[in-house]
């Protein structure tokens, strides 16, 4: 009997040993449950190796079956009802919480992370810390609350670090270019990515590996990256092995039918799709499902077979609600939105178009919209960061002065001095670091609220009155241009916001590069053609091809695009403007020049003030923001060049820019 429960202990060790790529994660849940349901084996080992086998077999159980999860986890806490294994206690209590997440009780979810939360009091559980905060920012991530989902991430992140976990840490890495991406972030999801790449693929991990990959593959698809998806994708079908993760490779051929189906070629996206179907097994997870559910009637749409998209958008629209996925549900409408008009079903259309409009108003859907609630969610982050930092550095203060007194009082005593002394100076950079990130959140928000709201809510109330019949087809189409202008406005107002906004919360970093001054011109001309036309300015220019400058070849675009805006903003109509590089000592100059209704002194002297610039209207009624002089200045001379005005408010403006020759 002894000597069965020796072998059978030194087996289970050896599989919760074996790395994922050695051992499937069915072949283990196999083997864990065969521990399981031997009861004169499983009794025979210690209490606490039994509360780990029980965790282990609920965190298998999440991909496949929500309510084994739960059955297991509680079985766990069964055996541990005196809390004597802590640790063990809290990772049932995170299983619970798993299976309340698919069943979409929030409360529930709630009130197990408290409890959890609420055991952790000692330095030394920082494993079981961490498994609590990265549970916390996935359930963070389905709920909306970014703020909670940046917050535990990074926390958990410091704590791998800090006890060298670096499998923890690539599982955070991942789940934080998975935030990016859906926020159409992919610059900053695929460096995620690649760092939680590097870390598997140093520590030979093949399964987690191909996790990677795939998410890698998927962000690089929405980016409209399609030679980095064919590499990542190919890279990760190569090194795959189905048998070992059917999950991952399911998501990954997954992957390879939604690239298809961007490229119009359906047959193939469908063939791919029933391969990842085939492997898929027994797996049935909730969100999951509802993936697969949305592609397959993307899929159907795009082949008008509008029986199955109907199928399959059906099912993804009650499973979304079910699991309150806001955006996947909205997905859905649009979806049988777009089927009932194929169909001609009219009513059943402008149903699905009202539950659709009426979730993205309050949820607020749009990219703009969703691009800054998390750049303010992130500015928030960075400001409590910022006070928790100070806070430490004050309880390490007073421990050294309590430390330097027992030792000599005079030492102690001019410490104290001194500490006090970079206290106040630490007090005041913080203080002002909050004042310039409130100003910068302030002048956002009034831009938003003035510059912004007030076309959009004209539009939301000529869609009304269209809606209600109230006026006609003709009467849409004659204002349609106007409508046009308005939103391009937005648009390209909305860039610059954008722009500005990041360059006050995290400034900019220059990367200068040999750069052709009419290449870059030429590429900036074509979006103002119509502009141009418009106004029937005559453009001319004298930039010489053999003219290459040293700078950011992104910062010279947008120094570009906001002067030959500001050109055409301000001339009137048949004016004329007139660009002219020429070559210096050192140094290479372009003057852009105007005969419009020239800049005021007030604008100059805000802008060598750096204060904010006051707007003005162009000559057809334009509007601005005022960044856009703020933001060429700022660039130009982070590249080591310089922006001089020459104006006369009735002759025009000349803007001459200095550069570092190449």
């Amino acid at each position: 009997m002894r000597v069965s429960i020796v072998i059978s202990t030194f087996l289970t060790l050896l599989i919760l040993a074996l790395p994922e790529d050695v051992i499937s994660q069915q072949n283990k849940k196999d083997s864990l449950l065969t521990l399981y349901q031997d009861s004169e084996t499983f009794e025979g080992f210690p209490v606490k190796q039994r509360i780990d086998i029980l965790n282990n077999i609920a965190s298998l159980y999440i991909f496949r079956n929500p309510d084994s999860i739960k059955f297991y986890a509680d079985e766990a806490i069964k055996l541990n009802r005196n809390k004597t294994y802590l640790d063990g206690y809290i990772n049932s209590l995170i299983k619970q919480a798993d299976y309340y997440i698919e069943k979409g009780n929030q409360t529930q979810v709630d009130k197990l992370y408290k409890t959890a939360d609420s055991l952790i009091t000692q330095p030394e559980q920082f494993k079981v810390k961490i498994d609590l905060l990265k549970a916390k920012a996935i359930n963070s991530y389905f709920e909306g609350r970014l703020n909670n989902m940046l917050r535990n991430t990074y926390e958990a992140i410091e704590l791998s670090q800090q006890n060298k976990l670096i499998k923890d840490e690539a599982i955070l890495r991942q789940n934080l270019g998975f935030l990016y991406s859906n926020y159409r972030l992919f610059d900053e999801a695929e460096a995620e990515y690649i760092i939680a790449d590097s870390i598997w693929n140093l520590l030979q991990e093949n399964t987690r590996r191909v996790s990677a990959l795939s998410n890698m593959s998927l962000n690089s698809l929405r980016a409209q990256k399609y030679e980095d998806f064919i590499k990542y994708n190919d890279l990760g079908i190569k090194i795959l092995n189905p048998k070992i993760d059917p999950l991952w490779a399911f998501r990954i051929y997954r992957a390879r039918a939604e690239y298809y189906l961007t490229k119009q070629s359906y047959s193939k996206a469908t063939s791919w799709m029933k391969k990842a179907d085939s492997i898929i097994g027994g797996l049935v997870n909730r969100r999951e499902n509802l993936e697969v559910y949305l592609l397959k009637s993307k899929i159907a749409l795009a082949k008008k077979d509008y029986d199955e998209a109907l199928h399959y958008s059906t099912l993804s629209y009650t499973e979304s609600e079910e699991l309150k996925d806001t955006s996947k549900t909205i997905a859905a409408l649009d979806n049988l939105k777009t089927i009932a008009v194929e169909q001609q079903q009219f009513d059943k259309a402008l149903e699905y178009f009202d539950l659709s409009d009426n979730l993205k108003e309050i949820f607020n859907e749009s990219e703009a919209a969703r691009e800054l609630k998390f750049l303010r969610a992130k500015q928030q982050f960075d400001s409590e960061r910022a006070l928790i930092t100070i806070q430490n550095e004050k309880k390490l203060a007073r421990r050294n002065q309590i430390i330097t007194i027992t030792l000599l009082l005079i030492i102690a005593l001019l410490a104290i001095l001194w500490l006090i002394k970079n206290n106040v100076k630490n007090q005041k950079k913080a203080n002002l670091k909050l004042q310039e990130l409130n100003s910068t959140k302030d002048k956002i928000f009034t831009i938003i609220g003035h510059d912004l709201r007030s076309p959009i809510s004209t539009l939301q109330e000529l869609l009304e009155l269209y809606k209600e019949k109230e006026i006609s087809d003709q009467e849409i189409a004659k204002i349609t241009l106007r409508l046009k202008d308005n939103v391009d406005q937005n648009s390209y107002m909305l860039s610059n916001l954008l722009i500005w906004a990041n360059s006050q919360m995290n400034g900019f970093t220059a990367t200068p590069v040999k750069t052709n001054l009419l290449e870059t011109f030429e590429n900036v001309h074509s979006i103002f053609l119509e502009n141009i036309e418009k106004k029937n300015i005559m453009l001319t220019q004298e930039i010489y091809s053999k003219h290459f400058v040293l700078i950011d070849s992104n910062h010279l675009k947008i120094i570009l695009r906001n002067l030959l805006s500001n050109a055409i903003k301000f001339t009137n109509k048949n004016g004329r403007i007139y660009l002219k590089s020429k070559e210096e000592q050192e140094n290479l100059s372009l003057s852009i020049e105007d005969n419009g209704i020239g800049i005021s002194d007030a604008v100059i002297n805000s802008l060598n003030k750096k204060e904010t610039v006051p707007t003005k209207r162009g000559t057809l009624n334009e509007k601005g923001t005022g960044l856009g002089l703020q933001l060429c200045k700022e660039l130009i001379e982070l590249n080591g060049g310089q922006l001089q005005i020459e104006n006369n408010s009735k002759v025009g403006t000349k803007i001459t820019l200095t550069f570092v020759k190449s």
